[in-house]
Order: structure tokens, then sequence, then C-alpha cells
């Protein structure tokens, strides 16, 4: 009898069960596919994560400094800080305040030498007596400063060798002993002051602070964005000590033969 498929048609035959040579194959690739999708999400992670991080370490030097402030925070390496600041001032234009940095301790006279030009007007001295705190001062007051702080050496020297004595602790007696080793170190070189100024906060046209920068004497001209004068305690310079690190060390060593 013919079928409703045919003469030829019978019952549809169940399919053959792989082997298991394919099981292995079918298996292998999707354990392929699994690992292309998680090397690509790592990579697409990594790249990621590239771009932020290397979205700081592009941005110029500058613009990791609070506003209002010129100079650098310390810990950043001096020798790419230094790189950096000179491209800025080799593309100001315009009138701008700087911090000038010199290679070395000056006196007055030779600070006045330095940045004596008709259109650079100078706001501020950066001043480190040996032994002592960094300060700025006005230019007109380097002499007073040094003088006060003749004064308040000296002062301090009394009040820690009258706490000494009546001091038992051994920690503390350890700590006021080092104290007073530096007070009397300042106190005596300040009797007879050297070189005292590392720096001074200037305005001055781009071009005069370019000419500027190429002076022996002078390390780093730190140009602003702008001509505003930084307020007090917000200019920052580098001290001629600083040759790795900024802010090490801490303070200006006092002379060997001081001690």
């Amino acid at each position: 009898m013919r079928g409703p498929l045919g003469p030829d048609s019978g019952p549809p035959q169940p399919e053959a069960a792989p082997s298991d040579e394919e099981l292995v194959r079918l298996v292998l690739r999707v354990l392929a596919g699994v690992v292309a999708l998680a090397l690509a999400l790592g990579v697409a992670a990594a790249a990621t994560r590239l771009s932020e991080d290397e979205a700081p370490r592009a941005a110029p030097a500058v613009d990791n400094e609070p506003a209002g402030v010129i100079g650098p925070t310390p810990g950043r390496l001096v020798g790419p800080y230094l790189q950096a600041r000179t491209r800025a001032l080799a593309g100001a234009r315009g009138r701008r305040s700087a911090v000038v940095s010199f290679a070395e301790y000056l006196d007055e006279r030779a600070v006045r030498r330095t940045l004596a030009s008709p259109g650079l007007q100078v706001h501020a001295l950066l001043v480190a007596p040996a032994g002592g705190k960094d300060a700025q001062v006005p230019p007109e007051g380097l002499g007073s400063f040094l003088r006060r702080q003749r004064e308040e050496a000296r002062e301090e020297k009394r009040a820690l060798e009258e706490l000494l004595p009546t001091v038992s602790d051994p920690d503390f007696v350890a700590q006021y002993e080092q104290d007073l080793v530096r007070v009397t170190a300042l106190a005596r070189w300040l009797e007879r002051p050297g070189p005292v100024v590392y720096g001074a906060v200037v305005t001055a046209s781009a071009d005069e602070l370019a000419r500027l920068a190429r002076r022996p004497e002078v390390r780093l001209v730190d140009v602003a964005a702008t001509d505003e004068v930084p307020e007090a305690g917000r200019a920052r310079g580098l001290r001629p000590e600083e040759a790795v690190s900024v802010g090490e060390p801490p303070e200006r060593p006092t002379p060997a033969g001081s001690r």
C-alpha cells in the first residue's frame, strides 16, 4: 500500500546520538568562546583604567595646585616640575605674576641687582634663615625680619634652658635637648646672618620674565596663569637645597660649624 508520503516513506528514524569525539569538540568550542569573551571584557576594563590613570598624569603640573597658589606642593619631584614650569613660561603671554627661585641664597644687594628692571615689580621676598622656618616678607622688611627672628631665637633658648632642669621624663628631655641645640645654632647664625633670600614674588611681562629666567643666578621662574598676586603664604619657591623632592629637607640646614 502506498503511504501518504510516497512509496519509499517509512516511520521517522531517530537521530543518531553524537559520538564522544563530537561531544568533546562541542565542549571545547564553548569553552573557547567563554575564554574569548572574558579576555575581551578584561582588555576593555584595562583600557578604561589606563585612560583614567593617564588623564591626571598628562595634565600640566600647575593643574594640581590649589587656586591662587604659585609653586609646587611638598612631595613633588623637583626635576619634572622644573621641566613642566619652564615649558609653561615659554608659552606665557601678557603680564603675569610669578615666583622666582634663585640657584643659591642671595643678600639684599644681589637680589636688587638681579631683579632690577623697569617693567618688573617685586611684591615679596622668600627667605629662610639657616635652621629656621621659611617666611615671606615685604621687600623693604628684610632687616626687621632678621632682628625679630634673632630676638625670638634668644627667648626660646632661654626658655628651654630654664625648662630642661625641671623635666624628668626621658622622652621630653631628649626632645627639649634637640630643640635647644637647634635654637642655639639658629640664634648664633642670626648674630651675623649670611645671605637669606631664596626667592621673590614678582609681576612682569612674559617677555621680561623669560629674560629673567636666563640669568645664571635664577633657577626657576614659576609663572602663574594671570597677573594676580598671590596672598601672603600662598607663594612657594624652591630652596637651593631642595634638589630631589619638594620640602626635603623640611628647613634650610644649619652650617656644621654653627652647632
